[in-house]
């Protein structure tokens, strides 16, 4: 039974030879069978070599066109993939072993082999070059691969040189692969032979550690976003690092353009913002005067509809307000008038502001707060807006005849302000988004006033300008915690709160 097949091709210019080799591989064809092809001369093998597909390739340096080792050289560029056993004359022994150093996987001495050794050369021929094929294929591959990537990437070594490109650099800068190799990578991108302070190369080698500089390439014209990654051998010592650049041009501009509309946006709501409050604010006077009298008795029916044109006006103001502060934050500009005072002040009269709309709602809103200063440094009208949102919020949002309570904690050289109820809650999904601009939660029980989706996403720009931060939990069902971080001033007056402040469990609280 055939266990093996292979492909052969016999070069040799002495028929009788020829002959005998055949001869002697026949005599295995019950094990393993040759395709066999011959040739007389150098030329003939050559156009062989380049056209069939053989397993192995018997060759005699002794060929009338031509002989020694320039024979084997001659087989090995005309197909260096295909193993090759030399036939070598007894007085060409020594050149034989020449061959082997040049490449060819084996020779034998006509006359002087074996049927078996014959075969066991040709096997051990084809399992020696299988190994090395294997690796020149991955490292076509590998190469192959490397230079189909569009990023320009760039092996680096220690002293910043360039030791291997892709097809990609080297095309971008009109050059062959090989014309980068030795230059450093300053004197590619930046054509200068000082080292950028700034080069990623220099902080991988410094801190073992991915890193990325974001430039514009002068003589390519684009933008580039460099990033390096160390290579690092089995010592755990750098060797160098695998550079990419990858061309952000288009992302660049987008980023321009989309500034530049963030810009006009903010202009014509801060434009459109004012011109709104100014007869906004005629309106609520000339209302306010005709409510306290000043023009007349009014009629009941009269009285009733300028409040509710009094409420609408209110409402307005606070939109525009929410506009013109978000247009504030976008441009950098929302000022802080700091002072030192007790946050739990601003709780008091926000509360207090806010329990008549607890009470229309039979809501029972109420407080626990430590009994000793909690002094913060803080804008107290903004701080107050982030109170007010928090807890109108939670009255609006609560079913009647629900429960609102702010606590007051300090810890950590922090106070903490929990705004607790015990409505419907909100969906992980909408928890996600809660603080983004423009978001309204449907969540709210039956027919009631809708704001603009700026409230909490101001409050949480607020509180972090502050050097606080804001978190919520919620369930649906089970309610939502809004909690304000804020830093005390004084570490002194927030162990005060820690150890005479009384603490209010969350079961006491309801």
């Amino acid at each position: 039974m055939i266990s093996e097949k292979f492909n052969l091709l016999l070069v040799d210019n002495d028929a009788v030879d020829r002959r005998s080799v055949i001869k002697a591989l026949n005599r295995f064809s019950h094990i393993v069978q040759f395709d066999i092809e011959t040739a007389g001369t150098l030329s003939g093998a050559t156009k062989h070599l380049r056209s069939g597909n053989y397993d192995v390739v018997l060759l005699d340096l002794t060929l009338p066109d031509s002989s020694g080792i320039d024979t084997v050289k001659a087989a090995r560029s005309a197909n260096s993939n295909i193993p090759i056993v030399v036939l070598a004359d007894l007085s060409n022994e020594k050149l034989s072993l020449h061959a082997i150093e040049e490449g060819a996987g084996d020779y034998l001495v006509k006359g002087k082999f074996s049927d078996d050794g014959l075969i066991r050369a040709i096997r051990y021929a084809i399992e020696r070059k299988r190994p090395e094929q294997k690796l020149k294929n991955a490292a076509k591959e590998w190469r192959t691969t490397f230079d189909s990537i569009t990023d320009f990437i760039a092996i680096l070594d220690k002293d910043f040189k360039i030791t291997r490109v892709n097809r990609a650099l080297a095309d971008a800068y009109g050059v062959q692969p090989e014309e980068l190799i030795g230059k450093r990578c300053h004197e590619v991108y930046l054509c200068t032979n000082l080292d950028c302070a700034s080069c990623p190369h220099l902080q991988t080698l410094k801190t073992k550690k991915v890193s990325s500089l974001e430039f514009y390439e002068g003589q390519l014209g684009i933008h580039l976003e460099e990033t390096t990654s160390p290579i690092i051998d089995d010592n755990g010592e750098m060797n160098g690092s695998v550079h990419v650049a990858k061309d952000i041009t288009e992302r660049k501009w987008a980023e321009l353009e989309r500034k530049e509309q963030d810009r006009l946006k903010s202009e014509f709501v801060a434009t459109v913002s004012h011109e709104i409050r100014t007869p906004l604010s005629i309106f609520k006077n000339i209302i306010s005067n005709a409510l306290a009298g000043i023009m007349g008795q009014l009629s009941p029916k009269l009285c009733e509809n300028l409040e509710m044109a009094n409420r609408t006006i209110n409402r307005l103001t606070r939109i525009v307000n929410d506009f013109l502060d978000i247009t504030k934050i976008e441009a950098g500009k929302m000022e802080l008038r700091r002072t030192q005072y007790d946050i739990q002040l601003s709780i008091h009269d926000t509360i207090g502001s806010l329990t008549q709309l607890a009470e229309e709602k039979n809501i029972d809103l109420k407080s626990y707060m430590p009994g000793c200063e909690l002094v913060i440094d803080a804008d107290r009208d903004r701080i107050e807006q982030v109170l007010v949102n928090l807890i109108s919020n939670a009255i609006k949002y609560t079913p009647e005849g629900g429960h609102v309570n702010v606590r007051v904690e300090a810890f950590d050289k922090k106070v903490a302000v929990e705004v607790e109820d015990d409505g419907l809650g909100i969906g992980s999904s909408d928890l996600e988004k809660i603080f983004d601009r423009f978001v309204q939660i449907k969540k709210q029980v039956g027919p009631g006033e809708h704001g603009t989706g700026l409230g909490l996403s101001i409050a949480k720009e607020v509180v972090e300008l502050h050097g606080g931060k804001i978190e919520v939990e919620s369930e649906l069902g089970e309610g939502t915690i809004f909690t304000v971080f804020l830093p005390l001033v004084s570490q002194y007056s927030c162990l005060a709160a820690l150890t005479h402040g009384h603490k209010v469990p969350k079961d006491e609280a309801r």
